[in-house]
């Protein structure tokens, strides 16, 4: 077979984390005596991923009659996708993520901090930004407890670092013991301030860990700053539920009236080239799927993933969370 069957048939092999052909990602194959050599250019972070992605290219060329082995060599190409209304996405951030609740102590801070981790872990430059200004978690979940970030010219503050994480919180410049008695001016000012004046490096991704509700800091996120896409945790009890359905209202009220493929804020469906591989990459028992779940019909909530979080995680918090999910692989 020649390279140019080779690369037709590599093209019309199913992505495993999309579910659709890979078609223009296969950017060259060539034949090393009995190996065929795939180059593949896709959208989002790619460490880990290319045994699976031998295994679908290798099955389509048996099927065609190669008798050889197949190299995957995958690059990743993450570029800035479209925001909400007419914002633009900062210079040196592509994308920003908003992981919201309605209601606190569903699991909101610890699905932010191990989505970046797994983010970074498979290869994305990576920013957590903790807009929980009232009862910052970031510091402690992030192994940050007592750090203090610094300042080179006295404007713009350097961020913490923490297993490949560029981190900044509110709780990294006050006393843990001191109560932030604030109102929404101040609240919202010293968000724009945390995002703003944060000497943030060349990232792919800021996941942003907004506070329950849908309060200030929810609106100015939704309305001032450009966010690709938004992430509703919820556990499934009823009376969650209900407060994350408001969650995801708020964000279609002021932000959205299409979903993310479309360039639009939409909570309920999280774009599949930017997260679909990240929520299995904590090696937990996930059955993340790129197609809806389940329907709960009262709130019109599609639910696009299942995250079960171990007794451990549950029981131990950070100090158990960080170490499982820190350079671990997808697995499905």
């Amino acid at each position: 077979m020649n390279p140019n069957e080779l690369k037709a048939l590599a093209a019309a092999a199913l992505d495993p984390a999309l579910g659709r052909p890979l078609g223009e990602a296969v950017t060259s194959v060539r034949a090393d005596g009995a190996v065929a050599v795939v180059a593949v250019t896709l959208g989002y972070p790619v460490g880990g991923y290319a045994p699976e992605l031998e295994a679908v290219i290798g099955a389509a060329f048996a099927a065609a009659g190669w008798t050889g082995s197949v190299r995957v060599e995958p690059t990743a190409r993450i570029a800035a996708h479209a925001v909400q209304g007419s914002l633009k996405p900062l210079p040196n951030i592509r994308n920003i993520l908003a992981i919201a609740s309605g209601k606190g102590g569903v699991g909101k801070s610890t699905t932010a901090a191990n989505l970046a981790l797994a983010l970074a872990a498979q290869g994305a430059r990576v920013g957590l930004l903790d807009a929980d200004v009232y009862g910052p978690s970031q510091p402690l979940m992030m192994g940050l407890a007592g750090e203090r970030p610094n300042s080179v010219d006295g404007k713009r503050i350097e961020p913490l670092r923490a297993y490949g994480v560029e981190v900044m919180s509110i709780g990294f410049l006050i006393d843990p013991d001191q109560p932030m008695v604030w109102r929404g001016p101040m609240v919202t000012q010293a968000l724009m301030q945390l995002l703003g004046d944060t000497s943030w490096g060349d990232l792919d991704y800021l996941v942003v860990d907004l506070p329950p509700g849908t309060g200030d800091i929810q609106l100015t996120l939704a309305q001032r700053v450009p966010v690709s896409g938004a992430i509703i945790v919820t556990t499934p009890q009823d009376i969650a539920l209900a407060d994350a359905s408001k969650g995801l209202q708020m964000f279609r009220k002021v932000a959205a009236t299409r979903s993310i493929s479309s360039g639009r804020v939409a909570a309920r469906r999280c774009r599949a080239t930017m997260a679909c591989r990240c929520w299995a990459a904590c090696r937990w028992t996930c059955a993340f799927a790129n197609r809806p779940i389940a329907v709960d019909r009262r709130s019109s909530l599609i639910r696009r993933g299942v995250w079960p979080v171990p007794m451990g995680v549950s029981h131990g918090g950070p100090q158990l969370s960080l170490p499982r999910a820190q350079g671990l692989r997808s697995r499905r």
